[in-house]
């Protein structure tokens, strides 16, 4: 439960296997959240398909560590993830996003919103 209210404000998969991840405002995310988000993560998809929407808290980012760490982890799912829509708040977030982004873009569909509406009908094209 610590990690809700830390962390997360909610984890779910939906009928369409789109997990929903959304982070709690004014966080930073280090290297052991990053590491506990990843076990959730796992927990709710019990290994199936699915499409990642990650809506990011506002004023919330990640260290450096913890980029590196979920670009890794999500390399590792690159059978399991069709794609992943990210919502960003902020010109900073934008900027992470777009780092990320370059990693992830050859291994399935990446693309990062300002809408949450938006990139869910993103990833239902998906």
């Amino acid at each position: 439960m610590e990690l809700y209210t830390e962390i997360l404000k909610s984890a779910t998969i939906n009928d369409d296997n789109i997990i929903e991840i959304i982070y709690q405002d004014k966080t930073l995310i280090d290297l052991e959240s990053a590491k506990a988000i990843f076990n959730e993560f796992d927990r709710i998809t019990a290994g199936r398909k699915v499409k990642k929407l990650m809506v990011m808290g506002q004023a919330t980012n990640l260290t450096e560590e913890a980029r590196h760490f979920i670009i890794s982890e999500n390399n590792k799912r690159k059978d399991q993830i069709l794609a992943e829509a990210i919502v960003v708040h902020s010109f900073f977030q934008k900027l992470s996003a777009n780092f990320y982004i370059l990693y992830l873009r050859n291994i399935y569909p990446t693309h990062f919103f300002t809408c949450k509406e938006t990139a869910n009908e993103w990833l239902q094209r998906q």
